[in-house]
């Protein structure tokens, strides 16, 4: 499973409150080279209280590449908002991905020391 691997890899990020894991965000490099974020869950219970957007600026910090993407389904109007409230904007569409609809690439520039 892609979850297992980016933990082995060191490419998962995780949000913990009182010794439970409460979110998590996926980053890699291998998206042209740049960073990527395929992936990032939030338990129900916490959304709405800034953990998502904690999680996608620690990730930012920690994206060695000029740019950073992302991805939401198009059906996924939270995950849309959430990179939004991040910085990120609408960068392509693509098709064909999974069943439930089309993905949505976001962009924002890296941050890059």
């Amino acid at each position: 499973m892609a979850t297992s691997t980016s933990v082995a890899y060191g490419e998962c990020l995780l949000a913990e409150a009182e010794g439970e894991v409460i979110g998590f965000i996926m980053l890699s490099c291998t998206f042209f080279g740049f960073g990527f974020i395929p992936l990032i869950v939030v338990a129900a219970s916490q959304r709405r209280r800034g953990v998502g957007l904690r999680l996608l600026a620690e990730a930012q910090l920690r994206c060695s590449s000029p740019k950073l993407f992302g991805a939401a389904n198009v059906s996924n109007s939270a995950a849309q908002a959430l990179f939004a409230r991040a910085g990120f904007t609408r960068s392509r569409v693509i098709e064909n991905l999974d069943t439930d609809g089309p993905e949505i690439i976001l962009f924002r520039p890296g941050e890059v020391a």
